[in-house]
């Protein structure tokens, strides 16, 4: 407290009543004769610009004057903090009144830091320099800015800038009693280091590389802290190198070269050359050992600091299960390169020793293991439930360590050797325990944990004076009988574990010393019930106390314990969170009964205000504010909740413009009804380019570009440019040849009677070009819905047909939910289709029916509705989780001409006119389900699959071309086959054993299903193996849907695959090779299929 408060409390601190048994002589001049009398008013001594301690102290004209009046008037003054200084005195006036007057000294302090001309240190290294905090009491005057600016100085010489310059002033602010602290700086040139000498160093080491492994390369700056740091990391280069005594023998010393320009010279002392060996090692890993000397800073080798790391290493062993283990140092020295000499570790080398070599005989015996666990003094609690919760918790614990060695051979003798009597301890079928060794051997700390484990269980079923004794009366014990096997009474300290039996089970140990009963004595005392719970301040209009009990999950009658009382109070403060009441204080207190069987909960609400938006301030650089304004879900006037303030910022994030982007109210911790939203935001950069290239067996050469911008002139207006291009310079993959002949016979017969030919380069050549605009916000829908308009050029080559389009489109699409997206698409495509089968007539009728498809120029009006339901756990690689997906198009030709007549020739030698229907109107949906279950761990996962679609035509006369059917083979289907090849089952019913049929005719559908099942194993390392099984077909009449030739059902008429893959992730994109066999193979159908691809598509 300060003095003068200290000062003035003298005369105002006298106990209350009994105030007029004070002399009023001890008062400050001229207010003792005021006490009795009214208050006239204050006056104010000097007044100071911004500062009304009159109205602080709050004393009312009229007041009768006490002691008491006078102490809280003056302590109020003190609890504004605004002053450092109060004098009060007093004035009687003519009419027997009091007159106050009142002079203060204003206590001002730092609101702002503004600092200028700083590079080499940040802000908030100076702040911390100078002493700086948030509203630091300053006063303002010049020997305060000395003493900040020769601390801020002093820091810059220790960076090396020893002509830095620095001018701090203060100035006011808006803000009464808060100043401003400029600062502005001249760092000047720093001082460096243009070389660093490394003396005292053996030939073989290389001074440069270590140089560079301490950061003490040339022209580094004069600091010290940077100075010291690379000395530590010099020190630690030599130990790593061999020499663990290495040493700076004096303070390193400098040598102007030059202005600003210094050389540092370091003497060293190196000592012997020395390597670390274990012996004996079986379990223990010899890296573990060496940094667990690393940490416990006894790596050297003095006799002294080998006799502390033998220590080290034997309690490190035990502490780890190898109760046994013992460790004995030994020094080797390397007189000269033929001849060594053995010596023990409390010896050193001769002088003219070369090196040394420090070796750990570690002798590890036989881990000990817990054969059983007993449990003495429960009775709520099973033995075996105890039981099941300790090695459960052990076998979690122990997966996270990896100190000993699982695999080797006599820790597989060990487990055989030990199987039969670690079983006997197994609580009864049905439970579940890990029979891993590690989770039965017996680590001192981990079972010591264990201990407060276990009176853990019993706090949560309410038994809160509950313990686990340590107190084991091991003299008195009796030894333990189990499986025939004696054990004894045993402490830890008697194989020198040192503090092993603090909060350790009692342990019992067999004759041979290598296992052990763990015995917990448990101390249950009195069940404690929650018997009724009061809720207290709530208003009915928000939540009732049925409302409140049901959020909180108490019920009397359940076992007692804070922490679920505590978890009760945090669901009911987030529930009135979210009705927009963010400073609703919750207190609770329960009281417990005598005998302890019973508590009564009392929950005490303050509800406090419902907090209202009353503003939005919007911080942004380029994106325009009403954008993000429109896009944040948060309304003006509307109760403001921690979900809202959530799903403002990610409807941010989801807009991609921006890297960061936050929501918080001003003032968070200050009580108000209305508050003002805050929104910052740090745009991304608007443009960006990706280049990607890679090769595809059914592809060939692929390459392409998308440039973009994301945020044209700030209006969240997104640009994109595709282009995107695959050159088949070989066929390969299966039936690649036949591929091959197929397109160059499809393109000349098109060719030959088109009034537009086709390059025949297109052949091999397939193309995307995409551009258009989007934005992801509709206004007025506040941020709901999005619109994007796009035109699309392509060429596509597939086995089932050839297609040139330009598709001009509309999009619309929802922005949330996030896991239920929505798009409408809606679209005229102007197409060039050519079928690998072109309208012509055959003798038989039934290839008629498959024969005669429509081919050439057409126009569509198509629209397409997207409907997803995502509930994966990751997008990209999933683990877990589930997803469903609908697709519906609807397709209708545009224009007059829609059918075509041809003339063909029959049998006879007459012509005859067949009639091409070109009229299309139908609707296409396809239904897709995926899953993904985790099997045993997140390295393994299991996927399924499964897809329907089927063509339902709205018109009598309508027909769908070959760019619109459905296709399977492939990647995406089934990889027994290539890719599009599988022949539709109806086609291949009716005519697939006639001498006349070409398969390719019988390329895609009008309906299918497709189910695929995979398992996928991570190896690590980006390698990805998959084991899958698939089957699924396509039908070209869509009314033959899962039915055989004589027009049954026939659900399994599905063409089975299998196969394996392994899939790895590069830098320049994934490297994917599948191979699948096809299970149930036609004669005109090859016996498997490969794919191989590398690099990522667009």
């Amino acid at each position: 407290m300060p003095p003068e408060l200290v000062e003035l409390f003298d005369w105002l601190d006298t106990p209350l009543p009994g105030e007029d048994e004070v002399t009023p002589d001890a008062l400050p001049d001229g207010v003792a004769s005021l006490l009795g009398l009214r208050l006239q008013k204050v006056e104010m001594r000097r007044p100071q610009a911004g500062f009304d301690p009159v109205a602080d102290m709050r004393l009312t004209p009229g007041t009768v004057l006490n002691r008491h009046v006078i102490r809280q008037a003056v302590l109020r003054l003190w609890e504004s903090g605004k002053y450092r200084d109060i004098q009060l005195y007093g004035q009687r006036t003519a009419d027997d009144k009091a007159v106050l007057q009142l002079e203060v000294t204003p206590l001002y302090r730092i609101g702002r830091v503004a600092i200028s001309g700083n590079a080499a240190l940040d802000e908030a290294v100076i702040r911390r320099a100078i002493g700086y905090t948030p509203g630091l009491p300053v006063n303002p005057d010049t020997q305060q800015l000395i003493r900040w600016r020769e601390r801020l100085l002093s820091t810059y010489q220790l960076r090396g800038y020893h002509q830095t310059t620095a001018v701090l002033r203060l100035e006011t602010t808006e803000s009464p009693g808060t100043l401003a602290l400029i600062v502005t700086i001249a760092e000047g040139a720093p001082d460096v280091y243009t070389r660093v000498q490394l003396l005292g160093l053996p030939p073989e080491l290389d001074a440069d590389a270590l140089r560079h492994q301490a950061s003490l390369r040339r022209h580094i700056l004069r600091d010290a802290e940077r100075v010291e740091e690379g000395l530590k990391q010099l020190r630690e280069a030599l130990s790593d190198a061999g020499y663990l005594d290495a040493q700076i023998v004096e303070t390193p010393l400098e040598k102007p070269v030059g202005p600003n320009r210094f050389e540092l010279l370091v003497r060293l002392d190196t000592g012997l050359r020395t390597a670390v060996q274990y012996a004996g090692l079986r379990r223990l890993s010899p890296n573990e050992l060496t940094e667990e000397l690393k940490r416990r800073d006894v790596l050297r080798t003095t006799p002294d600091a080998l006799h502390a790391a033998a220590l080290v290493l034997r309690q490190y062993a035990r502490k780890n299960g190898l109760l046994h283990a013992t460790v004995r140092a030994e020094r080797l020295c390397h007189v000269s390169e033929q001849r060594s000499l053995r010596v023990s570790a409390a010896q050193s080398c001769p002088a003219k020793s070369n090196g040394q070599t420090i070796v750990f005989h570690v002798a590890e015996g036989a881990p000990v293991t817990v054969d059983a666990i007993r449990i003495e003094g429960n009775l709520f609690l099973t033995e075996v439930q105890i039981a099941t919760e300790v090695y459960a918790w052990m076998a979690e614990r122990n997966s996270r360590r990896s100190t000993l060695n699982r695999f080797s051979s006599q820790s597989l003798d060990d487990i055989s050797l030990r199987s039969r009597s670690a079983q006997s301890a197994l609580p009864p079928r049905g439970t579940r325990i890990t029979n891993d060794i590690g989770d039965r051997t017996y680590v001192p700390e981990l079972y010591q944990e264990v201990t407060r484990y276990i009176g853990g269980l019993y706090q949560e079923k309410g038994f809160l004076k509950s313990a686990v004794s340590h107190d084991c009366h091991l003299d008195s014990r009796p030894a333990l009988q189990h499986n025939h096997r004696t054990y004894r009474p045993f402490r830890l300290d008697d194989v020198g574990f040192s503090g092993g039996d603090r909060e350790a089970p009692c342990l019992f140990i067999s004759a041979d010393g290598q296992s052990l009963i763990a015995v917990f004595r448990v101390e249950e005392n009195t069940q404690t019930l929650l018997s009724d719970i009061h809720w207290h301040g709530h208003e009915d209009g928000v939540f009732s106390a049925d409302d409140l009990q049901r959020i909180g999950g108490l019920n009397n009658g359940e076992p007692y314990n804070e922490y679920n009382l505590r978890q009760a109070v945090e669901n009911v403060r987030r529930a009135y969170a979210e009705k927009g009441y963010l400073f609703t204080d919750i207190a609770w207190n329960a009281e417990v009964s005598e005998d302890e069987r019973h508590a009564a909960a009392t929950i005490e609400i303050r509800q406090g205000p419902q907090v209202i938006l009353q503003d939005i301030i919007i911080h942004s650089e380029q994106t325009r504010q009403r954008l993000i304004a429109n896009n944040l879900g948060l309304k003006v006037g509307a109760p403001i909740t921690p979900s809202a303030l959530s799903n403002a910022e990610r409807r941010l994030m989801d807009m991609g413009l921006f890297s960061s982007a936050t929501v918080k109210m001003q003032s968070a911790q200050t009580v108000s009804a209305e508050k003002i939203v805050e929104v910052t935001v740090v745009d991304r950069k608007p443009q960006y380019l990706e280049l990607r290239g890679g090769f595809a067996t059914e592809e060939g050469v692929r390459a392409g570009f998308q440039y973009g911008h994301r945020n044209i002139m700030g209006l969240g207006l997104g640009f994109r440019l595709i282009l995107r291009g695959n050159y088949r310079v070989w066929f390969l993959g299966p039936e690649g040849a036949e591929f091959e002949r197929d397109l160059e016979q499809r393109f000349d017969r098109y060719n030959r009677t088109a009034k537009d030919p086709i390059p025949r380069t297109f052949s091999k050549l397939e193309w995307r070009f995409l551009t258009g605009l989007n934005s992801r916000i509709i206004p007025g829908t506040r941020g709901f819905l999005g619109v994007g308009a796009d035109v699309l050029f392509r060429n596509l080559n597939r086995r089932g047909y050839s297609a040139l389009t330009m598709s001009p489109a509309l999009r619309f699409h929802t922005n949330f939910p996030r896991v239920f997206p929505v798009e409408l698409r809606t679209a005229v495509e102007g197409s060039i289709v050519i079928p690998s089968t072109l309208e012509r007539s055959t003798a038989s009728n039934v290839l008629d029916q498959f024969f005669r498809m429509p081919s050439g120029r057409a126009y569509f009006w198509v629209s397409t509705l997207t409907l997803s339901l995502d509930l994966r756990d990751n997008s990209l690689n999933p683990k877990s989780g589930f997803m469903a997906r609908l697709n519906a198009d609807y397709v209708q030709t545009i224009g007059d001409d829609q059918n075509r007549t041809i003339e063909t020739v029959d049998e006879a030698g007459e012509a005859v006119r067949t009639r091409i229907v070109r009229r299309s109107q139908y609707i296409k949906p396809q239904l897709t389900l995926s899953g993904y279950v985790p099997l045993g761990s997140t390295r393994n996962v299991l996927a399924l699959s499964g897809s329907a679609g089927y063509i339902f035509h709205l018109q009598r006369n309508s027909v769908a071309w070959a760019d619109r059917y459905f296709y399977m083979g492939g990647v995406s289907s089934l990889r027994g086959f290539a890719a599009d090849s599988v022949v539709a089952q109806d086609i291949y019913d009716s005519v697939g054993k006639d001498p006349a049929f070409d398969q390719t005719a019988g390329y895609g559908g009008e309906s299918m299903l497709v189910l695929r099942t995979e398992i996928r194993h991570d190896f690590g390392g980006n390698i990805i193996g998959v084991l899958f099984g698939e089957a699924g077909n396509i039908w070209r009449d869509g009314s033959n849907f899962l039915q055989n030739k004589r027009g049954a059902f026939a659900p399994w008429m599905l063409r089975p695959v299998a196969g394996a893959g392994v899939h790895y992730d590069t830098p320049v994109g994934p490297i994917a090779f599948d191979v699948g066999f096809n299970l149930n193979k036609r004669s005109f159908e090859p016996l498997a299929a490969w794919y191989f691809s590398i690099g990522a598509a667009f």
